[in-house]
């Protein structure tokens, strides 16, 4: 466990220098002033929880989650959002299991925030789950998205539930 711990840190860490970079570069005008406030923003949910569910036959995706203790450079007032997940499983052998979602975030403004997410969930009873997305609307868009957590694994008959702890980055792309 400690070597997860490590790890997830370190990626965090790669992430943040990532986005970090990605925010001082020129960024053209935006259109409409939801935009232009998140061009500079970064968001960043130190806590939080996903669960999705993949049915083995058809490969179909559904999922909630939910992250909090959030802090944005700009929107300050984004401390806490809800998550709902419903997509495809591009892989689904032996340890890996990876996904490609539409997720939306609902804020506790009210806002949301559309996004496409490519998650990769690795291990046989306890999971990394490490995902990469695009904001493709809502609040923060254009943004980048990062997630990453550990969790567990459960192989039902005809499903596999993941579960994982999550912490979700945004940056202005």
């Amino acid at each position: 466990m400690r070597i997860n711990r490590f790890w997830r840190q370190g990626l965090a860490r790669t992430a943040f220098t990532l986005f970090a970079a990605l925010a001082v570069l020129p960024v053209s005008a935006a259109t409409g002033s939801a935009a232009s406030a998140a061009a500079a923003d970064f968001v960043e949910c130190s806590q939080g929880s996903l669960s999705v569910r993949v049915d083995t036959a058809t490969r179909a995706v559904t999922g909630t989650g939910s992250v909090s203790r959030c802090v944005a450079q700009v929107n300050f007032q984004l401390t806490s959002a809800t998550i709902t997940v419903s997509g495809t499983a591009t892989q689904l052998a032996g340890l890996l299991v990876s996904t490609v979602t539409t997720e939306t975030i609902r804020w506790n403004t009210g806002e949301t925030t559309t996004l496409t997410v490519q998650r990769s969930y690795f291990g046989a009873s306890g999971v990394s789950a490490v995902g990469v997305g695009k904001a493709t609307g809502g609040v923060l868009y254009p943004a980048d998205e990062f997630d990453n957590g550990n969790g567990t694994r459960r192989n039902n008959v005809g499903s596999v539930s993941l579960t994982n702890a999550v912490q979700l980055i945004m940056a202005a792309a």
